[in-house]
């Protein structure tokens, strides 16, 4: 097995605190907190609760979700009856489900698992939740919801993906391509 050094020529440094300027990209070992980290970017971008729907010619603004969230699952039968679920806030992976009534959202059921990078597919009383990236690395379930709650269940695909997407109905499935980290 070969080290960092060999492969890139360079080391990790070993220190007892975070360093203050320390450049975007560089990995260090943090000897106190036994932990290594690494200094990404910042975001730059706003994550937003916005909805539009599309009438076959325009596009039309909606209302507003109540969490403002990225990488999520939405899925329903028309512009007046969806779901969306699932979802990164920014800070976390969130699990909370919202349905559309083509003016407003309402909370819905919690996922069992947060998860984002999800697909989803059926409509707002009868979705699945599948794939995706939950803190504890892939989510090892499909749920189902019946327009009240999320249920474990089902089968698991063979390979676990994120950033998915899908055409579909409940009982047949086309995963088109995503990522494998795993």
């Amino acid at each position: 097995m070969s080290d960092l050094k060999n492969i890139r020529g360079k080391s990790i440094q070993s220190l007892a605190s975070d360093p203050a300027n320390i450049p975007l990209g560089e990995i260090w070992y943090n000897s106190e907190e036994y932990s290594f980290k690494r200094k990404f970017v910042q975001n730059t971008y706003q994550i937003l609760s916005c909805s539009q729907s599309y009438n076959g010619t325009s596009w039309t603004v909606g209302g507003a979700m109540a969490t403002a969230r990225h990488v999520l699952a939405g899925t329903g039968a028309s512009n007046t009856a969806a779901l969306a679920f699932g979802g990164n806030s920014g800070y976390e992976r969130v699990t909370c489900t919202e349905s559309y009534n083509g003016s407003s959202w309402t909370a819905g059921g919690a996922l069992g698992t947060g998860r984002q990078g999800l697909a989803g597919a059926g409509t707002n009383t009868a979705a699945l939740a599948f794939g995706g990236l939950a803190d504890s690395g892939p989510p090892l379930c499909t749920e189902s919801y019946n327009g009240t709650s999320w249920t474990a269940g089902g089968a698991v695909m063979q390979h676990i993906r994120e950033r998915l997407a899908n055409i579909s109905n409940l009982s047949e499935k086309i995963v088109l391509e995503g990522i494998t980290q795993w």
